[in-house]
């Protein structure tokens, strides 16, 4: 059985998204084609600037509470396009970056989400364990899967390093919360569904924004990245105090 729960959160559409992204990257084609000379006056053109690309990572939860247990894994994926920009006139291998892009980050646990009201009256999100017994006592609950997936629109600015093959790279990346949502499969704690799949989306309590430091460092089109979140994942006082850290591999198949 499948149960899907939805909260009064109208978060963007994938479709806008996209569009977003397109109406960005054609903007900064039309802007940069008049204020940049072409190639044949010693400058880069703007397509040739234009980079793209795909960081697969894990995150590391820092912070939260003795109850969470992360999972060891938890896959993320992020696509950007980005924008190279040289700095000084002649050939240099320093330059400074901005874009946009997606970032889909999956945080495997050990616990259900609830809210409860806390000293001010207010419904504040908090993590307790999924139970080990069903409500009645008589059976041992087991689960597949239990996750959170956070969907972020990201904005990357980065000083760069490139020279041959070698490249690294160091920045800050902003992030606007796109969607959130927990998935379960396994049983049905009170022992009257059997086993089930509950999807429920809400960003309730969580901070809209995000922002952290980046950097990356490799040879050719395969690099290894990092991002330490320095904001927290939910507002202050609304949630347990999360501050995930992503480590993985970066893919630049285009320049």
């Amino acid at each position: 059985m499948k149960i899907c729960i939805f909260d009064d959160d109208k978060p963007l559409s994938m479709k806008k998204v996209l569009l977003i992204i397109l109406l960005f990257t054609t903007a900064m084609a039309y802007a940069q084609d008049g204020a940049i000379p072409s190639a044949q006056d010693g400058k880069v053109s703007f397509l040739k600037r234009l980079t793209t690309r795909v960081d697969l990572f894990t995150d590391i939860w820092k912070g939260g509470s003795d109850t969470i247990k992360p999972g060891k894994i938890n896959p993320g994926i992020s696509f950007y396009i980005t924008i190279d920009n040289p700095l000084g006139e002649k050939k240099t291998p320093w330059s400074y970056s901005y874009g946009l892009g997606l970032t889909s980050e999956n945080f495997y646990n050990d616990n259900f989400i609830g809210y409860r009201k806390n000293a001010s009256g207010v419904y504040e999100t908090y993590y307790y364990k999924i139970p080990v017994k069903t409500t009645d006592n008589l059976a041992t609950v087991s689960y597949k899967k239990n996750k959170m997936v956070l969907t972020y629109l990201d904005a990357p600015l980065e000083f760069r390093y490139h020279k041959g093959a070698f490249r690294a790279a160091a920045g800050m990346k902003f992030g606007l919360l796109l969607g959130a949502h927990t998935k379960y499969v396994g049983d049905d704690v009170n022992d009257k569904l059997g086993n089930l799949t509950i999807k429920q989306a809400t960003t309730r309590n969580m901070d809209a924004t995000r922002y952290g430091a980046t950097f990356s460092i490799g040879y050719g089109i395969l690099l290894f990245n990092g991002y330490y979140q320095l904001s927290k994942v939910y507002k202050d006082g609304l949630g347990p105090d999360i501050y995930p850290i992503s480590l993985g591999i970066s893919l630049r198949p285009f320049k």
